[in-house]
């Protein structure tokens, strides 16, 4: 396609003369942009081997990196960058990134407040800001950057999911229903956030309304096992029994070893006067895992 045409553009361009730095580079934004991360690193470093102080090669190669999982490499390549640019606060962002991923958050921290000193408007530093703080458990720090991202650019999917998961962690329900509206209103098509806001609307004991969001979840992954078995269980609370009794057996089909999907199922068929076809399933859930104590107990049951 037209990323290859490209490198084959550059190609021409370094053999008649092979230090143009520039097409070195462009060549190795095109390499990851075709996910060929070992060929883009190789491309950034020929960049860096004829202009050592081209710090977008760093920044760039460090991104790369990140994409291969070298962290510790990448977070070398950010500092690099900066010591060249010390205002290079995409390079700080992604620093923080880096560093957010190896776990080490208050390094991570002090990386985004540094990108955002430089750029108070930088909505990719408040978001992943929000997400470090989430995951160093403070939400309610988490909510005011994603609050942050979102004044600078309301039609942020992101933040917007992320603000309704982090409302629904502090249990503020409605908070979070609204969040994943304001999200499903600028992409409709992601899984998750129809997942999250049935949860929401379970947790608000609004069934029916929870229901058509894991219908929607599932319209768009019907290979998630978690999704049926949410959709199951509010169709048992609903008493819509032969209906619930599909969905367990649905997710069954996708994880035929969870023991306590066989031991609900067996429930259901309680439910449903159907106790003698019950026992099959709590042998199921034994057989799956033979210290299973509810499994064992509903058997004697």
């Amino acid at each position: 396609g037209r990323l290859e045409e490209a490198v084959q553009s550059y190609d021409r361009a370094i053999e008649i003369r092979g230090d143009y730095d520039t097409a070195w580079y462009n060549k190795g934004l095109s390499y990851d942009r075709l996910k060929r991360y070992d060929e883009a690193v190789r491309a950034f470093d020929r960049t860096i081997a004829i202009k050592t102080t081209h710090e977008q090669a760093w920044n760039s190669k460090g991104l790369s990196l990140v994409k291969m999982n070298r962290l510790d490499e990448a977070v070398i390549c950010f500092d690099k960058a900066i010591e060249i640019k010390p205002a290079f606060d995409g390079a700080w962002c992604n620093r923080g990134v880096a560093l957010k991923l190896t776990k080490n958050y208050t390094d991570a921290l002090s990386s985004f407040d540094k990108a955002l000193e430089i750029r108070p408007e930088y909505e990719h530093a408040w978001y992943e800001r929000g997400l470090t703080m989430m995951l160093m458990n403070k939400p309610g720090e988490a909510v005011k950057c994603y609050d942050r991202a979102i004044t600078i650019n309301p039609s942020s999917f992101a933040a917007w999911k992320s603000k309704g998961e982090t409302l629904l962690r502090l249990n503020d329900h409605n908070g979070a229903v609204g969040s994943f509206d304001r999200a499903i209103a600028i992409d409709a098509g992601d899984f998750g956030v129809w997942a999250l806001k049935g949860d929401a609307l379970v947790a608000l004991e609004q069934p029916e309304p929870a229901l058509t969001c894991f219908e929607k979840a599932l319209a768009i992954d019907g290979a998630s096992e978690s999704a049926w078995l949410r959709k199951a269980s509010v169709l048992s609370r609903l008493e819509r029994l032969d209906k619930a009794f599909e969905s367990y057996m649905k997710a069954i089909d996708l994880n035929p070893k969870n023991a306590t999907t066989w031991i609900t199922v067996g429930s259901v068929l309680v439910k449903m006067g159907k106790a003698d076809r019950s026992i099959d399933c709590y042998d199921k859930a034994i057989s799956i895992d033979p210290k299973n104590a509810e499994g064992w107990y509903q058997k004697g049951a």
